[in-house]
């Protein structure tokens, strides 16, 4: 008998940086964000890093410094994706985490207050 190829499932695994994004996550206020976001997680059959499905926050690390026209088209469609299926997107650099991070704190805090905003537009 042939012996099955396990699937590989290192998407699942977040970078270094997404592992420090994480920590960041958890100590904020205490903790108050325990349990309010998934790692690794798809919504509107889109991955993303992390994805706040309460407030419908997704982000996503954008660690590539290739400023390349199809990256830029990439991002544009996903913005647009995002925006059609009332997901707010926000992308956090790996240079942030590792040396921004009160930027970074504050980047979270807006984006994730736009998006409890987005949120409650919806419903109304």
């Amino acid at each position: 008998m042939k012996g099955r190829k396990l699937r590989n499932n290192s998407w699942q695994k977040l970078s270094e940086a997404g592992q420090e994004l994480e920590k960041i996550l958890l100590s904020l206020n205490k903790g108050v964000l325990r349990g309010k976001f998934k790692t690794k997680w798809y919504a509107s059959g889109r991955l993303f890093d992390f994805f706040f499905p309460e407030i419908r926050l997704a982000i996503l690390l954008d660690g590539n410094k290739e400023k390349s026209a199809y990256r830029r088209l990439q991002k544009v469609i996903l913005e647009n994706f995002c925006e059609d299926e009332w997901l707010t997107l926000l992308y956090i650099k790996e240079d942030e985490i590792i040396y921004e991070r009160d930027k970074l704190i504050e980047k979270l805090r807006v984006g994730y207050r736009a998006a409890k905003k987005l949120t409650k537009s919806k419903k109304e």
